[in-house]
């Protein structure tokens, strides 16, 4: 059976430009890995398969509680709208993030770069400091946009109940910790 990937290269390229010869196998893999453990551990198995479920074939959702979970909706959260901007820019900061740790790209405003250790480019490899750095700066996107969906699940769980809810996921503002 062919899985099915929710996340599209043009939903990357609302927030880095990516170049359209980015290969797609490529793409799909990191998008895949993605989504099959980052968005199911967020989401729980349950919730999990249920919006797969819900998808066709290309991994677009088919009922309006999960297009809207997928794609985002304004509601009302304590008497304030609320635009909650869905599963998409969640998952691209993900692949951004990945891809930067695993390939030897940096996405700029202008595309993807490739970095090479040829004089004539003049260019030098990203080192893996440098790699971490980049992918740190997208995981607080990441981060702000998981609060974002926990924040929508708990104010929504009746659409969604399977939703493992507001007490295990709450958004995280702070950090804890535990010394030994």
């Amino acid at each position: 059976m062919a899985k099915k990937i929710m996340l599209k290269q043009d939903d990357v390229n609302l927030y880095r430009k990516i170049s359209s010869n980015y290969d797609q196998d490529r793409f799909n893999a990191f998008a895949l890995t993605i989504q099959e453990t980052q968005l199911r551990e967020l989401l729980g198995d349950a919730l999990y398969k249920l919006l797969i479920n819900d998808c066709d074939v290309n991994g677009v959702p088919q009922s309006q509680p999960y297009i809207n979970l997928v794609n985002g909706i304004d509601y009302t959260y304590e008497g304030n709208t609320i635009e909650y901007y869905g599963l998409k820019p969640f998952l691209a900061y993900h692949w951004l993030k990945e891809s930067v740790r695993e390939g030897d790209l940096y996405h700029s405003d202008y595309g993807n770069i490739v970095f090479s250790d040829n004089p004539q480019d003049n260019m030098t490899k990203l080192s893996g400091k440098d790699r971490d750095r980049i992918s740190a700066a997208y995981m607080t996107f990441v981060t702000s946009y998981r609060n974002n969906i926990v924040q929508y699940l708990n104010e929504n769980d009746n659409l969604f109940p399977t939703w493992e809810g507001k007490d295990e996921n709450k958004p995280k503002t702070q950090f804890n910790i535990i010394t030994v």
